[in-house]
């Protein structure tokens, strides 16, 4: 919560300069105030006024609208610890946890977050979308005001259909692995390697950019690895910290490569001199980055 609060004061602050500097330019700016986005946030008198109307709101649709009626509503608001799309992954994993669960249950969640596609792969349920708006990037998604929802495009993405691209990416280890391939597992490691990415809250490794083909290099050294690591990396739940270096050992060798080619760069453009500078600068960089330890 003090990540997003962080963000969002200072989004406020550039937004405020980005106003100041359009005076400066005599651009005309709107007299009414611009939304503060630092309201979202839990226990804002913004947050218990918007509790307040979807309550209201909910009341109202169920006693005015048929399709409304004999329907679980849940509302988790601002009260209720937690973010959003943990709470809806918890409710479904207690559900799951209950006798009579069917495995055919199927589940819609809206969000734009890469990471709820990972939350809804963890669930391991084969019927699993999620409703997504379409995002223009570029020149002609614009920065004017937001579409109406009649002219909002949506669209479902089937993270069945997932599942089955990442079997076929990985269907090569059920030549090559010593014990079962069970995608199950491969789903976890997939979720698992995805974090040295980065997320909203852990920073990527320094040598791996997604705009740099960095899946698809974690994806084949984890091909590579698996066969000779003896088991998966995620053992239900619980890390196995010595298969996992394996995994690392191999981006240490790719990193120190992309290091030493970078640094290289650096020298010859600094103009000489550039030999024992890089040496210097190489152990800098790989006492840098924070690998996992067992605790």
């Amino acid at each position: 919560m003090n990540q997003q609060r962080s963000r969002r004061f200072r989004t406020a602050k550039e937004n405020k300069e980005t106003i100041e500097k359009a005076k400066r330019r005599g651009e005309e700016i709107p007299e009414e105030a611009g939304f503060d986005s630092n309201c979202i946030t839990p226990g804002t008198p913004f947050m218990a006024r918007l509790s307040q109307q979807l309550k209201y709101f909910i009341a109202k649709k169920v006693s005015e609208d048929a399709d409304w009626r004999n329907v679980e509503i849940v509302l988790s608001g601002h009260e209720v610890p937690g973010e959003g799309e943990h709470k809806i992954m918890e409710y479904i994993r207690l559900n799951k946890a209950q006798p009579g669960y069917s495995p055919n249950m199927r589940h819609c969640m809206y969000g734009l977050d890469a990471d709820l596609i990972m939350l809804g792969l963890l669930s391991h349920d084969p019927h699993f979308c999620l409703l997504r708006e379409e995002v223009i990037f570029g020149p002609r998604g614009g920065k004017g005001k937001a579409k109406s929802l009649h002219d909002q495009n949506f669209f479902l993405m089937h993270l069945g259909l997932f599942r089955e691209y990442l079997d076929h990416e990985f269907s090569t280890l059920k030549e090559t692995l010593p014990f079962e391939y069970d995608l199950e597992r491969i789903i976890d490691d997939f979720i698992l390697i995805n974090i040295f990415i980065g997320n909203d809250f852990l920073p990527h490794l320094p040598g791996l950019h997604i705009n740099e083909g960095a899946l698809n290099r974690l994806f084949e050294i984890y091909k590579r690895i698996l066969p000779q690591a003896g088991g998966y990396l995620n053992e239900h739940g619980k890390l196995n910290a010595p298969r996992l270096q394996l995994i690392l050992d191999e981006l240490t060798v790719f990193e120190r490569e992309q290091f030493e080619h970078e640094t290289v760069d650096m020298g010859h453009g600094r103009g000489g001199g550039h030999k024992s500078g890089r040496r210097g600068q190489e152990q800098a960089l790989f006492l840098a980055p924070p690998f996992p330890r067992q605790s």
